[in-house]
């Protein structure tokens, strides 16, 4: 008892209004489409220039060893006293109160 009943268009102009939305949909997706294709190619170079950046970093280990293991040393030393000291956080929300100052000044 419960039948369907297919619709089709009843005229031009339903027709009309449905090839042009397949036209407006097809197009967005071909914007879309290239929009992807954008994101990938910026994707690819900075994981090439980061290769990159990795190789020489560690052609320059290679080549001094000894200053590589001494700088890594001294940039932990200095970040672990950073970490550790007690004037950090003063020193942090002096900062951030410094960039909330200046932001709030140029509006």
């Amino acid at each position: 008892m419960n039948q369907r009943i297919a619709r089709t268009p009843s005229s031009g102009a339903d027709a009309e209004n449905l090839a042009e939305s397949l036209r407006a949909l097809f197009e967005q997706g071909v914007e879309t489409l290239g929009a992807l294709r954008s994101k990938v190619s910026t994707i690819r170079d900075v994981t090439q220039r980061g290769s990159q950046l990795v190789d020489s970093a560690t052609a320059l280990v290679e080549k001094r060893p000894l200053a590589s293991v001494a700088a890594a040393f001294g940039i932990g030393y200095i970040a672990m006293r950073i970490q550790t000291s007690k004037l950090t956080p003063l020193l942090v929300m002096g900062g951030l109160a410094y960039l909330g100052v200046q932001r709030l000044s140029r509006t």
